[in-house]
């Protein structure tokens, strides 16, 4: 959108953009897509453009990140991600080990008493 003073108010105009030497096999399938959508090309592709714009780009998030990064504390150690997660992963999987050999040793005090009552 751009700005027009119109009677000596500012208001936003909504800005044309025209898009030359699009394939035909691309007209008709946005062409189809719009029908689909019960939308006239002009609104499908707008709304498109909409949604595309609504959300970041990686490289807009990294930006985001880059420039809230120096308000962060500092790390207290040197740990990557990828440390963080691997030591998360390790911690499960052991503690996964510890309680299917608890569930063993059930199963075998189980199994004598029952081999002893017998």
């Amino acid at each position: 959108m751009r700005f027009a003073c119109i009677s000596g108010y500012a208001r936003l105009v909504p800005v044309n953009i025209t898009i030359r030497n699009v394939p035909d096999e691309t007209r008709d399938v946005l062409a189809r897509r719009a029908a689909d959508a019960g939308q006239s090309m002009q609104e499908y592709l707008r709304t498109m453009l909409i949604e595309h714009t609504s959300k970041p780009t990686q490289r807009e998030i990294l930006d985001q990140i880059r420039e809230f990064a120096p308000s962060l504390p500092p790390r207290e150690d040197d740990r990557t991600g990828a440390d963080i997660v691997r030591e998360d992963r390790d911690a499960r999987e052991a503690h996964l080990r510890q309680v299917h050999l608890e569930a063993l040793a059930r199963d075998r005090a189980r199994a004598q008493r029952e081999q002893h009552d017998a």
